[in-house]
């Protein structure tokens, strides 16, 4: 347990860490009372969900590139720990330097559904405080965030898969292998939030 708690805080630090470089780099952002760094939730939440994730993915490597599951289980734990390591934070990083890119370090108007989604998409990185928003937007933003997250790790864990496996298993069947595993793990988070976003939406009717 303790050693749990232990792992948990050192990704929470290094969260902080990324989330302190960001803020030194986007000094605006930082000044605005920036809100929620994504990657300080999704980021910790990666880790504790990758025990599950590598096993479902080593299952699927068995099946679909017919190795032992020893291999299975091996290729799937390299494959989810870079695109954890580095992927997520890349992928990360990338969308906040749009996000500023397109103004998004501070509010958008909201005043018409379109703006409300714009903003929502684009300011999914860093969600900026809002007073008054329609509650669907950080829904909204969580999922085009996981989307974008999901698309990395497809081809991060197929290219870190590759490398690993050399020349020995069809290249094919890697990114197979990847694209299944990371549709059905990010599609099933995309799918639990689409649905709480519905449910929010009928809510607010």
């Amino acid at each position: 347990m303790y050693k749990n708690v232990g792992a948990h805080t050192k990704q929470l630090s290094m969260a902080s860490c990324l989330v302190l470089v960001l803020a030194v780099c986007f000094p605006d952002m930082a000044q605005a009372n920036a809100g929620l760094p994504m990657i300080v939730i999704a980021w910790p939440a990666a880790w504790l969900l990758l025990i599950p994730i590598v096993l479902f993915e080593a299952f699927l490597a068995h099946k679909i590139i017919h190795v032992d599951f020893k291999k299975a289980i091996k290729i799937s734990s390299i494959a989810n720990i870079v695109s954890t390591l580095i992927g997520m934070p890349i992928t990360w990083v990338i969308l906040v330097a749009a996000q500023m890119g397109l103004g998004g370090g501070t509010g958008f108007p909201l005043d018409t559904l379109g703006q409300q989604i714009y903003s929502a998409i684009v300011q999914s990185a860093w969600l900026i405080p809002y007073t008054n928003t329609p509650t669907w937007m950080p829904i909204l933003s969580v999922i085009f965030l996981t989307l974008m997250f999901g698309l990395t790790s497809i081809w991060t864990e197929y290219l870190a898969a590759k490398i690993f496996t050399g020349k020995t298993i069809d290249k094919k069947l890697l990114f197979k292998w990847s694209l299944i595993g990371n549709g059905f793990s990010y599609g099933a988070i995309i799918l639990f939030f689409a649905i709480s976003l519905i449910l929010t939406i009928l809510k607010t009717k």
